[in-house]
């Protein structure tokens, strides 16, 4: 219950920043069959916070009382150095960060046997403006590994043929108007 309250309290804060943007970024999932999945983001973040805060402030706002941090480093012009890692399934789905029509990873389940995954983060009028201010490039990589039956996919880089096992797809994501990435995974 306490970890659902934190988590709770970690979106408020992130709908309290005005905007987040996205720069030289890995992201690596792991979807299994079981819905279980780990998520790990490595790269920079822009927050600018609504009310007046330093960075230093806002970092360490958002690292109290989370472990997903593994590091935030103010960087300078509301930019952070960002090492974000952590763990959900059915029960905890993953929006990654605000909510689900800007952030940057979505994970949803519909029903129990459906997994679906959207990637990129979706252009808004102000995102450009947004990025300019940060001298933030919105470029990064995004690989999903799965053991899941993939249904449908648009990966820019997939694997020809599977029979068993994991497969790995990726996505890179060089522009604000590249389309979305997609997945849909059926669970057993």
């Amino acid at each position: 219950m306490r970890r659902i309250a934190l988590l709770l309290a970690l979106m408020l804060l992130f709908a309290a920043c005005i905007d987040v943007g996205y720069g030289n970024f890995t992201v690596k999932i792991t979807i299994n069959r079981d819905g279980s999945y780990s998520f790990g983001y490595d790269g920079i973040m822009g927050m600018k916070p609504e009310k007046d805060q330093t960075d230093e402030q806002l970092a360490q706002e958002l690292q109290k009382g989370t472990m997903e941090f593994k590091e935030l480093k103010p960087l300078g012009n509301h930019c952070f150095k960002v090492l974000y890692e952590c763990q959900g399934d059915k029960k905890r789905p993953l929006s990654f960060f605000g909510d689900r029509d800007t952030s940057l990873v979505v994970i949803e389940y519909l029903g129990d046997t459906v997994v679906l995954v959207k990637i990129g983060q979706k252009l808004l009028d102000a995102t450009k403006e947004n990025y300019k201010n940060y001298n933030l490039q919105y470029e990064g990589t995004v690989s999903i590994t799965t053991d899941a039956k993939v249904l449908q996919h648009n990966a820019q880089t997939a694997p020809w043929f599977t029979l068993w096992g994991t497969s790995t797809y990726q996505w890179k994501l060089t522009s604000l108007e590249t389309p979305a990435g997609t997945m849909v995974l059926q669970l057993p």
